[in-house]
């Protein structure tokens, strides 16, 4: 009977070892996406943004050149962004922005005959706080197609 206890105690190590290496490795993995501008641009590129001239880190400061956002019926380019916010403050319910800084908001949609409908609630998943926010320029158009990703550019429409 004796023999049987180590054998016992060998098959509950190996799987604890393992669990133990799935947590270090995703402990890891979040600290090279939040601490890193490699980690940043594939969290941006996993949410559906491309980022090009991306420096620094997604848990703060970051800045781009340039982001996009693509889909069929909406483009939206904001350029030269800096942003910083406080990580911390998701534990309490909070997307604490500290610093939001860009040199243009563009805007364009696809024309469609369908009159606009309001979203069931504008309520926010998280409480959203703002220290600094600045944009130098807003402008907002219309898609000359409905494919943005074929080189579609913006119309221009002044206020």
């Amino acid at each position: 009977m004796n023999e049987l206890a180590p054998r016992r105690r060998h098959w509950t190590f190996w799987p604890l070892v393992g669990v133990a290496a799935v947590f270090v490795l995703a402990f890891l993995l979040a600290g090279w996406i939040l601490g890193s501008s490699g980690g940043a641009s594939l969290a941006l590129s996993a949410a559906g943004l491309e980022a090009t001239g991306l420096e620094g880190r997604l848990a703060g400061p970051l800045r781009a050149r340039r982001i996009e956002f693509n889909r069929p019926q909406v483009r939206v380019v904001v350029e030269n962004v800096t942003f910083d916010w406080a990580p911390s403050g998701l534990a309490s319910g909070k997307f604490h922005v500290t610093d939001l800084v860009a040199e243009s908001i563009s805007i364009a949609t696809a024309p469609s005959n369908e009159s606009a409908k309001l979203p069931l609630t504008l309520e926010p998943p998280l409480t959203i706080v703002v220290d600094k926010a600045q944009v130098k320029r807003v402008r907002f158009g219309t898609l000359p197609n409905a494919n943005p990703g074929s080189g579609s550019t913006f119309v221009k429409v002044d206020p």
